[in-house]
């Protein structure tokens, strides 16, 4: 089951990369990337603005992270952990972030088990996606029935999750009893909800990049209308087979931006200096992180493998 899951979204992920050469070619300009240059150099003080706001973004997420795990790990460890997350997202073909800011926060904490620490990085993931599904939904009933494959997503993972977790629970229940009290003592309690306004709130702020391009090319496009559109957006990297979901990002973005009206041509444009201002970011953090607590990839692999064999 898994391995042909894998196969739909490299697919889908194949299909959205060929449309993406598609709009380019039909609706991409000769000179887009000097264009895009001089776009860059004509407004640079609202495209600092949503560089500010978008950075915003990423320190709710690590005060949301800290506030999870009650303190167990500074907020200087969640920024870093998200930092390395954020730049492995944009290096590699995968999602393989998550891996890093769990080593970060694992090998940096103040106490607490790794369970704790994968545990905190798995709820903040599940708040991240249906924060992205909330805002997403704001964007019509068109839009809401073209995500009904996500909720499908959603469902099935979590039924796949209890029927493997049912013999595992019975094979080893004393490891499920931890397992559960570690989410008890994690979600189970009242500053969980303050948790989830910031996830939510961070969501919302980073829709700034895509509205500072938006309003200097059109200054009647709205920054809800720019929240919900990168909401779409990312919440369409499910199917990322490449760095940054190259391509994948441009092809979702421009058609999205297309059911507001804007042209194929505007929505390219804006979508690919927005991808690029965000890797950007995630290269320019990237390299703080490595620069406050270096650690290499050689390190983080050889943490996924023995986290593996530890796990099975």
């Amino acid at each position: 089951m898994k391995h042909k899951l894998k196969w739909i979204r490299w697919g889908i992920g194949a299909v959205l990369i060929v449309i993406f050469f598609l709009l380019l070619w039909k609706f991409g300009e000769k000179e887009l990337w000097k264009n895009t240059f001089l776009f860059l150099l004509q407004h640079p003080v609202q495209l600092i603005l949503g560089f500010f706001v978008y950075f915003l973004s990423f320190v709710l997420k690590a005060i949301a992270w800290t506030w999870t795990l009650q303190s167990k790990i500074s907020i200087k460890t969640a920024i870093v952990g998200i930092w390395y997350s954020l730049f492995f997202n944009h290096l590699l073909p995968v999602k393989g972030g998550e891996v890093a800011r769990i080593y970060v926060g694992y090998n940096r904490r103040r106490k607490g088990s790794l369970s704790e620490i994968i545990q905190s990085v798995a709820l903040l993931r599940l708040f991240d996606l249906f924060s992205l599904l909330c805002l997403s939904l704001f964007f019509g009933f068109a839009v809401i029935s073209k995500l009904s494959s996500y909720w499908i997503l959603v469902v099935v993972g979590g039924i796949l999750v209890v029927l493997v977790s049912l013999p595992l629970m019975l094979k080893w229940p004393s490891v499920f009893q931890r397992q559960w009290l570690i989410f008890r003592q994690l979600f189970f309690r009242r500053q969980i909800i303050f948790v989830f306004a910031l996830v939510f709130t961070s969501w919302i702020l980073e829709g700034s990049i895509l509205f500072s391009v938006m309003y200097a090319i059109m200054p009647d496009f709205t920054f809800w209308n720019a929240v919900v559109t990168n909401s779409v957006t990312v919440l369409g990297q499910i199917f990322q087979i490449t760095p940054g979901g190259i391509a994948n990002y441009e092809t979702v973005m421009s058609v999205t931006l297309r059911t507001y009206g804007i042209l194929f041509e505007i929505g390219l444009f804006a979508a690919i200096i927005t991808h690029g201002m965000k890797f950007l970011f995630s290269y320019l953090v990237g390299g703080i992180a490595w620069y406050l607590d270096p650690i290499s990839y050689k390190q983080i692999k050889s943490f996924s493998l023995t986290d593996e064999e530890r796990n099975g």
